[in-house]
């Protein structure tokens, strides 16, 4: 799908550009709040310092405010980051969560494929690759 937008850079060089006394906008609009980003520390910075640099954002779903009246905007923006945020960690979780089962099955993280022994220490061995982890620990493969 092809759409005629140009693209000029990404998000730093949008707030490079808003920080310039000959900056192309005075506004910047997109989609929905939580896609400025999935985390709201970084999703409130990135609305601060375009605030700080004169340059209104406006989501697309939500009303624009002119008159200065901005509490319910404020309010609805961060429920709206605090859901996006969660939303990432609970998927991050659950992803982890299916990927314990998965192991603790005996398949193994990089093809799924059974393993058919556990060795002696607990961790599952495929041929000639051991596979261990833990809640703590990453997933980690060595060869022999």
């Amino acid at each position: 799908m092809a759409i005629p937008v140009p693209r000029d850079g990404g998000i730093q060089d949008l707030l490079e550009e808003a920080s310039r006394s000959d900056r192309r906008f005075d506004a910047v609009i997109c989609e929905s709040i939580d896609r400025i980003s999935r985390r709201t520390y970084i999703g409130t910075l990135i609305e601060n310092t375009l605030e700080e640099a004169g340059v209104l954002l406006f989501a697309a779903d939500e009303p624009i405010v002119l008159n200065g009246k901005r509490a319910s905007q404020v309010l609805t923006r961060r429920v709206k980051q605090g859901v996006a945020e969660w939303y990432v960690l609970e998927l991050l979780e659950k992803s982890w969560g299916g990927f314990e089962a998965h192991t603790d099955q005996g398949y193994t993280p990089s093809s799924l494929t059974l393993c058919r022994r556990r060795s002696s220490c607990g961790s599952i061995t495929c041929g000639s690759a051991s596979v261990w982890g833990t809640r703590r620990s990453p997933i980690a493969s060595t060869g022999t």
